[in-house]
């Protein structure tokens, strides 16, 4: 007999299968350990019902679950679903073959796609189930230190917003991850969770007195280039642990890349670690070499923290992986680029002054007199952003430099407006990089993503075809692409970050005032040329999209993983086709055809236009 709650399901027709529906037998792992055959259906808003003694049992939502295969008791085609909603209520469940197992596979996915499986990682263990009104685990925050609760890097288990504890007694390490799902919201929810765990937590506070209180504020950048390694063809990956603790992973790779050294794995990769604890035992690269299946670790860099306010760069030893004191066998290189840096920070009445005139720079020149004499633009830009965006500032900061430089520009020089590297321009790239990135993912995330999975090759230079290529196959597969991101990009405009359009809005009035010689005068030489309405509708175009395309949408195209939308570095074939793709979306804003400078290009022309 069918269960009652699933009877209205036999009337549909067999013929057209319902996604994310399914009704079957499957063994079922109690918490003794024991497996029966239990019978159990999903219903169509993806809720895992059982039938047993008469009875309905809910036993989980699928759309809020963690959901992973296993292989358990020496049991194949098992499923592993955790309920996030009923305290992580956990049901082992089996299917008797391959096809059933597959069939199940796809409905239970349905409602929970794989790419959202639980990471194999180190997760949260409880050593007895929890009961009602019961948590897992009561962590007393007063007594943690505010510099053992950190971000995780993305790489760690391949999964954004998760972040770490340190148990100030134990020294154990739980990891935590914010979301199950990719939502706009993520970032924001994360970066809530992170400062309430840090706003209670203790800050590690030196000082004789009250009066002479400080706390350091530590910091670690590290790029990870390339190797020399034997063998030649190991392929491997590097794993970054501060005191021993992992907190990031580079790429797999194996393989050649131009100006590498000769049989060099390049990764390429930097992170950087803010708000360290001490680092006491240093910091250690594991290099791990992937074969098939399995991880086996090849070797180790060691190296001793101290603090400098400049890089160090070089080449680095791989030695054997037993103990480091007594390691000797050089088994190759690593050539990092790194640094460590340990500030002095005050507590914040002793910035007050300083505060003030930051937050009243409509009143004072400061910040960009500033600007003028640090070596750092970059750094400067984004100190002062995220001191205004936590005032509320950032946007009017913005339009201030905005009519500060366009006050300076030549009034016939358009193509040549925010090129260069100002206080402008540095700042709007990392606000947009601060408020945009989550935006890039949801927008182009999946595209990107199917063209490095699927290696999308589109070569439409003739000199560069291989022999196989067809040139015209090539173009369509480039327009067809090229064509998606663009709609990607003009149908996102419910979720296009909501302060970036009063930053925009105000650079096109600005620029329409300019260059239509409606504004305030301006410096001029004699090689201008009149304005008038052609070039003040050109200015105000491209001066926006040169800040869009330019400085957001086509540096994520072009490198997809500084942007966390993949994993890996792109191959190169599905590299060359984001290059392509955006080449030609450049050209598209701004209003610029190809000509003889690439003649190869000149086809594109028709989408631009």
């Amino acid at each position: 007999m069918l269960p009652v709650s699933y009877r209205d399901l036999e009337s549909l027709d067999p013929v057209t299968p319902m996604p994310g529906q399914k009704a079957g037998y499957l063994f079922h792992r109690d918490r003794n350990g024991e497996w029966s055959r239990q019978y159990f259906y999903i219903l169509p808003r993806g809720m895992l019902m059982q039938f047993a003694k008469g009875k309905d049992i809910q036993i989980a939502n699928l759309n809020q679950t963690l959901l992973r295969t296993i292989n358990m008791d020496s049991r194949d085609f098992v499923f592993e679903i955790c309920s996030i909603e009923v305290y992580l209520m956990e049901s082992i469940l089996q299917a008797s073959t391959k096809v059933e197992f597959e069939e199940w596979k796809a409905a239970l996915f349905f409602w929970h796609p794989p790419d959202d499986e639980i990471p194999q990682i180190e997760s949260l263990k409880v050593s007895t189930p929890p009961t009602k009104d019961k948590p897992f685990e009561t962590i007393p925050l007063t007594e943690i230190l505010r510099t053992h609760i950190w971000a995780l890097d993305g790489s760690l288990f391949a999964k954004k917003h998760c972040f770490s504890i340190r148990s100030t007694h134990t020294q154990d390490v739980n990891y935590y991850t914010v979301s199950l799902k990719r939502t706009s919201t993520d970032q924001e929810t994360f970066n809530s969770w992170l400062y309430a765990l840090k706003f209670f937590a203790k800050a590690e506070v030196f000082g004789a007195s009250a009066q002479l209180e400080y706390r350091l504020y530590r910091t670690f950048w590290i790029i990870v280039n390339d190797g020399r390694i034997q063998p030649k063809d190991l392929e491997a990956y590097c794993e970054i642990m501060l005191d021993d603790q992992r907190r990031a992973r580079t790429s797999t790779r194996a393989k050649l890349v131009k100006g590498a050294e000769p049989d060099a794995p390049f990764w390429r990769d930097n992170f950087e670690f803010t708000d360290l604890s001490a680092v006491n035992k240093g910091i250690t690269i594991n290099v791990i070499q992937v074969k098939g299946s399995k991880l086996i670790p090849f070797g180790r860099t060691h190296i001793p923290v101290r603090s400098s306010a400049d890089c160090d760069e070089g080449w680095y030893p791989i030695l054997n992986n037993n103990d480091r004191t007594r390691s000797t066998e050089h088994l190759g290189d690593l050539r990092l680029k790194l640094k460590y840096e340990e500030q002095i920070v005050l507590p914040i009445a002793n910035y007050a002054d300083l505060l003030e005139i930051i937050v009243n720079f409509r009143e004072n020149n400061v910040i960009s007199k500033l600007a003028e004499l640090v070596t750092d633009l970059e750094g400067f830009s984004k100190n002062v952003l995220r001191i205004l965006e936590g005032k509320g500032l950032a946007v009017l900061w913005l339009n201030t430099l905005i009519d500060e430089e366009i006050a300076e520009a030549l009034p016939t020089r358009v193509n040549t407006l925010f090129r260069g590297n100002t206080l402008l321009t540095k700042a709007l790239d990392a606000y947009m990089r601060l408020v945009g990135t989550e935006y890039l993912d949801d927008t182009l995330g999946d595209i990107l993503r199917a063209i490095c999975k699927n290696k999308v090759a589109c070569e439409v230079d003739p000199s560069k075809l291989e022999k196989h290529e067809d040139l015209k196959t090539q173009w369509r597969i480039l327009m067809n692409h090229t064509r998606t991101c663009w709609r990607a990009v003009t149908e996102s405009i419910s979720h296009f970050p909501k302060d970036l359009p009063l930053v925009f809005s105000h650079l096109q009035r600005r620029l329409t005032e300019k260059f239509s010689g409606q504004g305030p005068p301006a410096r001029t030489t004699a090689h201008d040329q009149d304005t008038g309405p052609e070039l003040a509708s050109l200015a105000r175009y491209t001066g926006v999209s040169g800040f869009v395309f330019l400085r957001l949408i086509c540096p994520a195209i072009l490198g997809p993983k500084l942007f966390h939308i993949v994993r890996e570095h792109p191959e190169p074939r599905p590299h060359r086709t984001l290059t392509l793709i955006a080449k030609s979306l450049q050209g598209l804003a701004n209003l610029v055809l190809f000509g003889t400078k690439e003649s190869w290009m000149v086809p594109m022309n028709e989408f631009i236009e």
